[in-house]
């Protein structure tokens, strides 16, 4: 497939990012990063704590937990 970057060595982070990523609280159920992830059509989801990075939630880690 074709990037719409002309030199993908030159391309940052920054560039690619999402600047508003979705988050949860830690204390929220596996279940609701499951919903969250489906219904926004996205594979992880940051995990926060007072608002501060606690860790990620991926699709691979509810599929290993059976949880989809």
């Amino acid at each position: 497939s074709q990037s719409r970057y002309e030199q993908l060595d030159h391309i940052t982070a920054q560039q690619i990012m999402s600047p508003n990523p979705l988050t949860l609280d830690y204390k929220d159920m596996a279940t609701a990063a499951a919903e969250l992830m489906q219904e926004k059509k996205i594979s992880q989801v940051i995990i926060c704590e007072n608002y501060q990075y606690f860790g990620i939630v991926h699709i691979h880690d509810l599929n290993s937990e059976g949880i989809l």
